[in-house]
């Protein structure tokens, strides 16, 4: 049984116990990071997710005369938790009533019930829920914390604390009635300067290595780009950065140990551009790359 489905079976026990005070079918209405409404950009980097969200392939190519040199790229300092433009599941329950205060009735909390309102379908509705241990099966909870309006894009911030895994964000646009997660503790989440793209990355322990861009339109979120390692080797990836020169678009450096080896490790330069209305990929030798990765991309 997943989270969700036990959330929904408490929320129910919740609701005989107090009485009639919602419909039939209002638990099931509640999120979690697994509800169909929401877009789980982190589960996306599973092998089971592959060409779920972007279909068209996209080539590497080898880095030219006229494209500029990829080599830069591992002179730019990487890009860390604790940075500025990187999301983290780290709002308190302590200044919640504040923040909720300041949208003036958007949101609003009731007991352990956060909602949201949309302008398009259904509120969004979060329950903090808890199962106690018991002497056959581990205790587990969600607990929901408004974190605020993420500055410049309309969309709110809401964390996600578990009772096992590590804590996750949502980003609920109420304009279009969508809404996307991210385990923003496990995967490298990064907004771009204009705040206008989100890159999700794992941190390649669990292959398959992956990342993905999403980005944050009025419309609501969309992934543009999705990439994923089909390779055997120990990929440590490194995020350098956004950058807005030759083009828009952000670089990594992908460290790649073969199978098999202990102590040999190559580091493999990449640059992303958005041009023409969409993405490139370079690499100082493309080939070298695919071989070392098995690195896929669609868009």
């Amino acid at each position: 049984m997943n989270r969700a489905t036990c959330a929904r079976l408490l929320c129910g026990v919740l609701a005989i116990a107090m009485g009639p005070v919602a419909p039939t079918g209002a638990a099931e209405q509640t999120l979690s990071f697994d509800s169909k409404r929401v877009l789980d950009l982190s589960g996306a980097l599973r092998e089971s997710a592959k060409r779920k969200l972007t279909t068209r392939a996209m080539d590497i190519d080898t880095a030219s005369a006229q494209t500029g040199s990829v080599a830069v790229v591992l002179e730019r300092p990487e890009v860390r938790r604790g940075d500025p433009e990187v999301l983290g599941a780290n709002a308190s329950k302590q200044g919640e009533a504040r923040r909720i205060a300041a949208r003036r009735g958007a949101v609003v909390r009731k007991g352990p019930l956060l909602t949201i309102n949309s302008r398009a379908g259904e509120p969004f509705r979060f329950r903090d829920w808890a199962k106690p241990a018991t002497q056959e099966t581990d205790g587990d909870e969600e607990s929901f914390v408004y974190a605020g309006m993420l500055k410049g894009t309309g969309y709110h911030k809401v964390d996600i604390h578990f009772g096992h895994d590590s804590p996750g964000t949502f980003l609920v646009h109420p304009r279009s009635g969508k809404l996307l997660f991210v385990h923003a503790e496990d995967d490298l989440a990064s907004l771009s300067q204009d705040r206008s793209r989100l890159l999700v990355m794992n941190n390649g322990l669990n292959p398959p290595f992956g990342f993905l861009l999403a980005t944050l339109r009025p419309e609501g979120p969309s992934v543009k780009l999705h990439c994923l390692a089909e390779g055997h080797g120990r990929i440590i990836p490194s995020f350098r950065g956004w950058h807005a020169s030759p083009a828009v678009g952000f670089d990594l450096v992908l460290v790649v140990r073969p199978e098999g080896e202990q102590e040999v490790f190559e580091a493999h330069p990449l640059r992303f551009l958005y041009l023409n209305n969409e993405w490139r990929a370079l690499a100082p030798d493309a080939d070298r790359l695919l071989h070392a990765t098995g690195l896929a991309c669609w868009q």
